[in-house]
């Protein structure tokens, strides 16, 4: 589950809306403001992202069981559905928190340079790939925009320790 993110992006002016009006629906419940837990799901349509303000964003997930991280992916929009891709993430790097609380960097920053619907990028330490029990994503900046970064979705490829074997066996 998403643990900590980034201020949401809501374009006021461009959407009918008034700062008023954002801030009444927000304590309400905005059906259109989108929760970060969309990062997790499946899905890459259109504006079916995460929208965060600015072009240096992060955003933390708590695992499931705590794993070794051998790969990331990013999620996006088809560049041939896309209307505009300034706001896909570009440089970015990964942080594993293990389950004590301490952090380390994982494999240096990672570059997308062609927004493909999934980019995927490895982890090349395996010497010392430590448990992770969270990881953070930081978006150190994107393809051009701004005022926000849009991740569709977000992707730790694991290699599975003994806790998550028991608790694949139901133990």
């Amino acid at each position: 589950k998403v643990i900590g993110a980034s201020d949401q992006y809501l374009p006021v002016g461009g959407s009918g809306l008034s700062r008023w009006n954002h801030l009444f629906l927000g304590i309400l419940g905005n059906p259109h403001m989108t929760r970060p837990d969309v990062i997790l799901t499946p899905g890459t349509h259109p504006g079916q992202c995460y929208p965060m303000k600015g072009d240096h964003v992060r955003i933390s997930v708590q695992l499931a069981v705590p794993v070794q991280i051998y790969a990331v992916s990013i999620d996006h929009v088809p560049k041939a559905l896309a209307l505009d891709i300034s706001s896909a993430p570009r440089n970015f790097a990964v942080y594993c928190i293990n389950p004590r609380g301490t952090e380390a960097f994982l494999n240096g920053t990672f570059r997308v340079d062609d927004v493909n619907s999934v980019s995927t990028f490895l982890v090349d330490r395996p010497e010392s790939r430590p448990v992770c029990s969270e990881v953070r994503l930081d978006i150190l900046s994107n393809h051009g925009n701004p005022k926000y970064t849009c991740l569709y979705r977000f992707r730790v490829h694991p290699k599975p320790t003994v806790e998550w074997a028991k608790l694949a066996a139901g133990l």
